[in-house]
Formats: structure tokens, C-alpha cells, sequence
């Protein structure tokens, strides 16, 4: 099986290799994932992308090749490119997956990374319509 991205039923409840959209996004625990983050251009969605090291088989690295389609899914659904978060666990995937973790981080840009511990976290846009990372 390849690596996939499928919409969430319930975006508060985003598991691996799921995404998205809503006023407030939640992932669900997740071990070694990376979330993208970003607003949508209305400035009152967040689109979260929940991004794991495997497949669901568990064979098939996350890669350069699956770039486009995260890109795609943010282009989609209307994402502003200049609010993308990546939060998760950047140190991991760069020992492990640096070439893929670099094309993302060339063909997002984005403003801002954040290192957090395996668990539950999300995003809410604030009063300000600003990207509030939820831990």
C-alpha cells in the first residue's frame, strides 16, 4: 500500500495520515507525526494535516514523492501560504527522513516549526484570526 491521505470523518478528531478543516482542528495521540498547520485564505478555518513516518501497512516511508499531494490538499482547500506551522516531531524526522522532512519544509516555507512530545494536540484560530497551536 502506498502512502495516502484521507479527510477525516470528525476534524477534532484527525488521526494519522488524515486531514482536516474546521475553526479548531484536533489530531489524535500520535507517535513521531508531523501536523501541518494553516489557515485557510477566509483567515477562519484551519487546515491540519497529521503526517506519520509509515503507511498503514507500515512498510512505506513518508518521501519527496508524497509532498505534492499534502500541497495539493492545502491548495484544495484554499490555504493561505503564508500561515503554515509544522509542529510535531521534527527531530525524529530529521534522523530519519531528512531529505522528505527538507522537501516539505522547501515546498511549504513555513513560519514557524514547533517541537512537541508524542501526544494529543491541534490548532484553533484566534481573535486575532491567527494560528493558536493547542497542546
Amino acid at each position: 500500500m502506498s502512502y495516502t491521505l484521507q479527510q477525516a470523518v470528525n476534524p477534532m478528531c484527525v488521526m494519522e495520515r488524515q486531514w482536516g478543516k474546521s475553526p479548531m482542528v484536533m489530531f489524535t495521540d500520535s507517535a513521531e507525526c508531523i501536523g501541518v498547520l494553516a489557515r485557510d485564505s477566509g483567515k477562519d478555518q484551519i487546515i491540519g494535516i497529521l503526517l506519520s513516518m509509515y503507511d498503514d501497512d507500515g512498510e512505506e516511508l513518508f518521501s519527496s514523492d508524497d509532498v505534492g499531494t499534502v500541497v495539493d490538499i492545502l491548495a484544495a482547500n484554499g490555504y493561505d501560504a503564508s500561515s503554515v506551522i509544522l509542529v510535531g516531531a521534527i527531530s525524529s524526522w530529521t534522523k530519519m527522513l531528512e531529505p522528505a522532512l527538507y522537501a516539505l519544509m522547501s515546498a511549504l516555507k513555513p513560519v514557524d516549526t514547533q517541537e512537541l512530545p508524542d501526544g494529543t494536540y491541534g490548532a484553533k484560530i484566534d481573535s486575532n484570526g491567527n494560528i493558536q497551536v493547542l497542546r
